[in-house]
C-alpha cells in the first residue's frame, strides 16, 4: 500500500485550495491529537483562529474524536470570524542560515543581540550547555529588516502580545548551537502550549506533570528526526529551557508564524507556494526587503532604545558573564567536542568556581591538550586514508 495522506484546505482568494498535503504518518511525531494539529497549522498559517470541517458547508468536527484522521481524506480550515487573514511568508526559512548574527564584528547590533541572548537564556535553550559556540539566532532573520517583524507582529498579533519594531529585539532571538541555527525556521521550530489548540497533553511523550506553558522543539524533517546525532544536537519534541523572567522570550504571535511557515515549507502544495508568494510574500510584509540583505549595511545601523534596554534588562552582568565563560583555544575543543554541559542548580556559582580552579593550571597542562588533540587528528586523518 502507497502512503496515505490528509490534505488541510484553506481559503485563499476566495477559492477553497489544498494547501497541505500531509503523510498520515508524520501526524503521531507531532501531537497525539491529530484535528487538533491540523486546527493548530491553519492557525500558523493564516492567523486568525478557527475550526475544522470534512467539507465547508458542514458542522465543525470535534477536535478531540477518537475516529481515525484518515475517516476523512479532506480537512477544511473555517475562520470563526469574517477577518482578514496574513498567512506566513513561504521564503521565510529561505537564507536564515546567512545571517551570520552570531559574530559581533559584523554588526555592533548584533553585539548587543548575542549578548542580550546569552544574559536571558544563559545557556543553549535545548540543555543546559554553556554558551561556547552557540548562536543568537533570528526567529526572523535580520535581513528581512525592521518593517518586516513590526507588519508581522501588527497583522499577526496574538492576544495582548507587543509589537515588535526592531530585527534585533531580543524577543526575535533563541540562544541555540551552531547546528540547530542550521534548521531553525528551515525545518525546526518550537510549539508553544497553550495555544488556541493546543495543550501539553497533546504532545506524544511528554510528561503532563511538567506544565502546561512549554515550548516544545519540533522537527518537521523525516529524514534526520530519528538519527542519533541529530536527537541529541536537537531533539525532537523537547520542552525548551526557559528563563526566569519571560518578558523578553519570543512572543507567540512570532513562534505561531515560523512553525507555520515551517509546515508550509515541509507539506505545502506548489499551488499555494506560488499564490502565497505573489499576494503575501516578503513584499507584503516590507517593501524594504532587498535593501538591506547585505550585513554590512544593516551593521551600519545603532540599536535602538528598547534592544539597548533589553541588553541591561537581560544582562546587567552581560559583560562579567561574557568573561566568565572565556576559554583558551584547548578547553573549548574539549567542551565543544565532549559536548560539555553544566548539571541544574547554581550555574553562577559553578562558574565562579571553575574559573578559580581554571587560574590554578598551568601552561603546561594547556600544552599537553593542544598535543592531544593535535595526535588525535593527525591519527584521525591516517586512518581515514587506510
Amino acid at each position: 500500500m502507497g502512503t496515505l495522506y490528509v490534505s488541510l484546505y484553506l481559503k485563499l482568494r476566495e477559492e477553497w485550495r489544498q494547501s497541505l498535503k500531509i503523510p498520515i504518518s508524520e501526524i503521531p511525531h507531532f501531537s497525539t491529537a491529530p484535528r487538533r494539529w491540523l486546527g493548530y497549522l491553519g492557525y500558523s498559517i493564516t492567523g486568525p483562529v478557527g475550526t475544522l470541517r470534512p467539507r465547508p458547508d458542514v458542522q465543525d468536527l470535534n477536535l478531540d474524536s477518537s475516529e481515525p484522521i484518515e475517516m476523512y481524506p479532506n480537512y477544511y480550515y473555517i475562520l470563526r470570524e469574517d477577518v482578514e487573514i496574513s498567512p506566513v511568508d513561504p521564503d521565510l526559512g529561505s537564507s536564515t542560515i546567512s545571517d551570520i548574527s552570531s559574530l559581533p564584528s559584523l554588526s555592533g547590533r548584533h553585539e548587543y543581540f548575542k549578548e542580550a541572548l546569552v544574559a536571558r537564556d544563559c545557556t543553549y535553550i535545548m540543555s543546559q550547555a554553556i554558551p561556547f559556540g552557540c548562536d543568537g539566532a533570528h526567529l526572523i532573520r535580520c535581513s528581512l529588516g525592521d518593517k518586516y517583524i513590526k507588519t508581522v507582529t501588527q497583522k499577526r498579533r496574538y492576544n495582548d502580545d507587543p509589537i515588535i519594531n526592531d530585527i534585533d529585539d531580543v524577543r526575535n532571538g533563541l540562544l541555540v548551537n551552531a547546528y540547530l541555527h542550521r534548521y531553525l525556521g528551515r525545518s525546526v521550530a518550537l510549539l508553544q502550549v497553550p495555544n488556541p489548540f493546543l495543550h501539553t497533553v497533546h504532545i506524544p511523550g511528554v510528561d503532563s506533570s511538567i506544565g502546561d506553558r512549554q515550548y516544545f522543539l519540533q522537527n518537521f524533517d523525516a529524514s534526520i528526526r530519528t538519527d542519533p546525532i541529530h536527537n541529541v544536537m536537537m531533539p525532537h519534541n523537547a520542552p525548551a529551557k526557559q528563563p526566569k523572567v519571560m518578558e523578553d522570550w519570543p512572543t507567540d504571535t512570532l513562534l505561531a508564524f515560523v512553525y507555520g511557515a515551517v509546515a508550509m515549507a515541509t507539506f505545502g502544495t506548489t499551488e499555494v507556494t506560488d499564490i502565497l508568494r505573489k499576494y503575501w510574500g516578503t513584499k507584503f510584509y516590507s517593501s524594504e526587503v532587498g535593501n538591506n540583505k547585505d550585513s554590512r549595511s544593516h551593521a551600519e545601523k545603532k540599536p535602538n532604545e528598547e534592544v539597548i534596554r533589553q541588553y541591561h534588562h537581560a544582562g546587567r552582568h552581560a559583560g562579567r558573564e561574557r568573561q566568565k565563560f572565556k576559554a583558551n583555544d584547548a578547553e573549548l575543543c574539549v567542551m565543544l567536542f565532549s559536548g560539555m554541559e553544566l548539571p541544574p542548580g547554581d550555574q553562577e556559582g559553578m562558574i565562579e568556581q571553575r574559573d578559580e580552579q581554571r587560574k590554578k593550571q598551568s601552561d603546561e597542562k594547556t600544552v599537553v591538550l593542544v598535543l592531544i588533540f593535535y595526535l588525535l587528528y593527525n591519527v584521525s586523518i591516517v586512518s581515514f586514508f587506510h
